[in-house]
């Protein structure tokens, strides 16, 4: 038998819970708004390995967020 799901159990917990839920969304949307800067910046011609470099992203990350069909600037 499967061990119940846990749910926050005092209001505490749910707060917390609910800031950590916010938190999280927040993070997504400023994730995403930099890999739509990072890929504006990509097709003026600026190398995946300098944009891994500037924002601290392993070379593959970079690779994965950018338009598989708007290559410009690519190095292997």
């Amino acid at each position: 038998m499967a061990r119940p799901k846990w749910t926050p159990e005092t209001e505490a917990q749910r707060r917390a819970m609910a800031d950590v839920e916010r938190a999280t969304k927040h993070a997504d949307e400023v994730d995403e708004k930099l890999w739509e800067k990072v890929r504006a910046a990509h097709k003026l011609g600026v190398k995946p390995a300098y944009l891994a470099e500037r924002t601290g992203r392993a070379r593959s990350t970079v690779y994965r967020h950018l338009d598989p069909d708007g290559q410009a600037g690519d190095e292997k």
